[in-house]
């Protein structure tokens, strides 16, 4: 029979599996995924050369790393055609610390009037330990000189995943893991120890009759022995006959006894 050890492992790992199943699916998910929302037009893009910095996060701070999915949509009611330039910086205190790596577009063109860009990063605890923000430092550069200055960035998307609480699933299921061991060892001694039920026991008996049950017929598991031969023994009485003239008769017991002795060796009475 499983013990119950074992069975409360198996809810625990499915538990386990199921937990980060949805931590891994479910956009926000508490404690492990959040999503921040930006809808409507945003700021406009200057195609001038100079460069605006558009917030992506504000004041967030958390003592493990974090990962995050950033999307913007850039758009165009003219459908005009333009060339942009960006990247994602973090700040401190209104303080530029420096570029995401990895975040850098430059001279990527847009030529319809909607268009997606995302990006991945991670932001390290020694960044993210303490109060940053993020922001979006975008330039364009019209591709015809008589293009009309309307491209923006709206819909902004930021998915935050928190790496630490991503191994609360593996913790889960280990422990699960472990339980099912223990089950299983502690089921299988118990096993071992259990003394064996059966409805008869063997006995041993002389063949013969019972002195309890008075039976005469020897049982199956009767061990038989060989009867062996009576061996026939004869008494010998050795009588002594005593010497004329060395024993005399014990005033005590009337047997004879020698004349020498002090005390009769039949009855131990004192002679002399």
């Amino acid at each position: 029979m499983v013990h119950k050890l074992t069975k409360i492992g198996l809810v625990v790992i499915a538990a386990g599996f199921l937990f980060g199943f949805a931590a891994n699916t479910v956009e926000t998910f508490p404690f492990i995924r959040e999503k921040r929302f930006q809808s409507g037009t945003s700021d406009q893009i200057p195609i001038d050369g100079s460069y605006i910095d558009i917030p992506l996060i504000e004041g967030i701070s958390h003592p493990s790393s974090m990962q995050m999915i950033i999307y913007w949509d850039y758009h165009s009611p003219s459908g005009s055609e333009f060339s942009v330039s960006s990247s994602i910086i973090i700040s401190k205190a209104g303080q530029v610390i420096g570029t995401i790596p990895g975040t850098t577009n430059d001279d990527f063109w847009i030529s319809s009037d909607e268009y997606t860009q995302h990006h991945y990063i991670t932001v390290p605890s020694k960044y993210g330990s303490t109060s940053f923000s993020l922001y979006a430092r975008v330039q364009g550069h019209p591709a015809l000189q008589e293009a009309v200055n309307d491209l923006y960035i709206e819909n902004i998307r930021v998915y935050i995943t928190y790496t630490f609480y991503m191994v609360i699933p593996s913790l889960i299921s280990f422990a699960g893991t472990a339980l099912v061991i223990a089950g299983f060892i502690i089921g299988r001694k118990q096993k071992a120890k259990k003394p064996i039920d059966v409805d008869w026991e063997p006995t041993l008996k002389w063949r013969g009759e019972s002195p309890i049950t008075g039976e005469t017929k020897a049982p199956k598991m009767a061990i038989k022995t060989t009867p062996q031969p009576k061996k026939k023994v004869k008494k010998v009485v050795k009588k002594a006959s005593p010497k004329a003239g060395d024993t005399k008769e014990c005033k005590y017991c009337g047997k004879s006894v020698s004349r020498s002795a002090f005390f009769c060796p039949h009855c131990y009475g004192k002679l002399r």
